[in-house]
Formats: structure tokens, C-alpha cells, sequence
């Protein structure tokens, strides 16, 4: 998860420059990335899991027991910090100030990318919990304005309302920080081209989501983790073809596929399905509508959720609720039989 992001930090880290002319980010951007208050929990694990006190005591730990210690952490462990010092504390800027206009952007996201957590977390039933609980935790961090914007936004989108609740989290977390990157970078000079993959998987549940597309884009048609199964040829090929067209030439286009560069204007954005073609400002609504929100940086992290939320409560309640009706109507119905 950390290879999408940190390809799109590496342009905004004076370090790295000149080192690359183009890159790739899928199914990531710099929104992806922890504050120092988020990074503290983290801080806190490692200190007890490594009984480390100083930064000269976890490097004196052999390579053995640092991988030991981070497959043991590693679900609190997520995203790079933003410490103002390597990333900015607002990681946009560099792109709205023009300072990676020199280098070549292929990006974009996948229509469920966090569909992707059905698998992650043990299968839908799970699933279907654990979205109201992160949704209500992130609800906790906003405004009451922007409470009533999103709950605006969900009234508009279609759907069950955990289905509308991934799909702000689609947008908020991976599609419209996208979106702020690629306009960014095309408003001062950049060149970006953008896309929207919506090939699904056939795994129940996954539609397009997280990493759906890494079988057609590493031409592993028989890789079927996340496709379900095998690829379709004649569309991985075309990928194959434009992901490598970018990296030599910096322009995706092929012979059956003329791919524009994105601009504010147009918008224009590669809708990757069986047949790609070219729609500009797709669900342009819902970029209006949660635009706003980009700057809460809310991020796919849920290792440290709060349980004691609302959902969590009722889901309680009800089920506690369950069980003593069932008992009663047992006991009811054994006094039936005893008469």
C-alpha cells in the first residue's frame, strides 16, 4: 500500500530530484499519509514491543528482530509521517506551487477501491460493521458544517447506506485526492494524464476494487488474488501497451486508444474498462460536493478505531435485545410444555 504513496511523495522531496522523469501512482496519493498526533499510537507500540528508548537503540536491533517487530506492528504501521520537515505538513502545496510541473504523472484509482477490505477484514459480514464504525469515528473530527455536508453528499449517492459510506470513503480517500494532485500538477505546467478503473473483479463483493488492476498492468493475466480470474487478454494488453508507452515517451496513447493529458477545463479521464474510452469530470457531483473535505486527510488507517460509537451501541442493543427475547420466548414455551 506504501509504493502508490510514496510515489507520489518522491516529487515533493527536494532530495529525490533529478533522480526520475516520470511516474506512475495507482490507487494512491499524498493524502495517504499520517500526522504526527496519528503516528503517536504507532510510537507508543514500538517503544513497548522493543523495549527501545532511544532512536540509537532500534539501531542497534539486527535485521532479524526489526522484521519481527514490524510483522508484529504492522497494522499500526501504515502510512509515511507528515513531519513538515521531509513532507510538508500539507503534502499538496509542492504541486500547487508548481515544484513537480518538471515530471511526468500517470494516475488514478479504481472505482471500489475499498471494497478491497472485504477480504482484509474476514468477509463482508465483518466488513459491513467495520465501515459505520470508521465512519462514525471520522465523523467525530469534522465540523457539525461538514457533518452536514457529507450527509448531504451520501443522500445523493445510490445504494444501501453502508454502500454510500464506502463510496464517500472511495472519494475522499482515494479518487478526489487524486483529483487535487493531477489538477495541481496540470495547473502549473505538469503533464498528467488521468484514469478511472472500472474493469471489476469477479470475486463477490470486490467490484474495481484495491489492486484489481496490478494483474493487467504487470501482464499476470493468471495472477487471480484480486481479478478472480484470469484477465482479459485483449485489455491487458492494451494496458501493457500504455503503461509502457508513458514510461519511454510520457504520453499513454496507443494506436487504438488516444488517451488527453488532464486539465482543469476538460478533465479528461481514461475510463479503464473491457472497451477504455475518454469521459470528462466523470461523477463530477461528488467531486464538487466533498472536494471541500480533502482537507480533513482522512486516511484508510483503521487499526486504532474507537468502538464505543453509536452503531456499535445499537448493534449491541439489538442483539442483546435478540437474546433475551429468544430466552423469554424459550422460557415461555417450556412452561407450555411442562403444563
Amino acid at each position: 500500500d506504501a509504493l502508490p504513496i510514496c510515489v507520489s511523495l518522491l516529487p515533493i522531496i527536494d532530495e529525490a530530484k533529478g533522480l526520475f522523469r516520470r511516474v506512475i501512482a495507482e490507487s494512491g496519493s499524498v493524502a495517504l499519509t499520517f500526522s504526527k498526533e496519528e503516528c503517536a499510537d504507532f510510537t507508543r507500540r514500538l517503544l513497548k514491543e522493543t523495549g527501545a528508548r532511544h532512536m540509537a537503540d532500534l539501531m542497534n536491533m539486527s535485521e532479524n528482530r526489526l522484521k519481527k517487530v514490524n510483522e508484529s506492528l504492522n497494522i499500526y504501521n501504515n502510512f509515511p509521517q507528515r513531519d513538515g520537515k521531509l513532507i510538508p505538513l500539507d503534502p499538496y502545496e509542492p504541486y500547487q506551487n508548481g515544484s513537480t510541473a518538471d515530471i511526468d504523472m500517470l494516475i488514478g484509482t479504481n472505482a471500489n477501491e475499498v471494497n478491497y477490505w472485504v477480504g482484509e477484514v474476514g468477509g463482508i459480514v465483518p466488513f459491513r460493521f467495520s465501515i459505520p464504525v470508521k465512519y462514525e469515528n471520522d465523523m467525530r473530527t469534522l465540523s457539525p458544517a461538514d457533518r452536514r455536508l457529507v450527509k448531504y453528499a451520501l443522500s445523493h449517492m445510490k445504494g444501501h447506506k453502508i454502500w454510500r459510506m464506502v463510496e464517500f470513503y472511495n472519494e475522499l480517500m482515494f479518487r478526489l485526492p487524486a483529483v487535487r494532485q493531477a489538477e495541481s500538477h496540470a495547473r502549473n505546467g505538469g503533464k498528467v494524464f488521468m484514469y478511472y478503473w472500472t474493469q471489476p473483479s469477479s470475486v463477490r463483493f470486490r467490484g474495481a476494487c484495491h489492486a484489481v488492476e496490478l494483474s493487467y498492468v504487470f501482464q499476470n493475466p493468471e495472477e487471480t488474488v484480486f481479478t478472480g480470474e484470469p484477465a482479459d487478454a485483449k485489455l491487458t494488453k492494451m494496458v501493457g501497451d500504455m503503461w509502457a508507452n508513458f514510461a519511454r515517451t510520457g504520453n499513454p496513447s496507443v494506436s487504438r486508444f488516444n488517451w488527453i493529458a488532464y486539465d482543469e477545463k476538460l478533465r479528461s479521464t481514461a475510463i479503464i474498462a473491457k472497451s477504455p474510452y475518454i469521459k470528462n469530470d466523470p461523477l463530477k457531483a461528488q467531486r464538487k460536493l466533498l472536494s471541500p473535505l480533502l482537507r480533513h486527510m482522512i486516511n484508510a488507517s483503521y487499526a486504532t478505531l474507537d468502538y464505543n460509537v453509536p452503531f456499535v451501541r445499537k448493534a449491541v442493543a439489538i442483539a442483546t435485545g435478540a437474546v433475551v427475547g429468544a430466552t423469554a420466548l424459550g422460557i415461555a414455551m417450556a412452561k407450555k410444555l411442562i403444563k
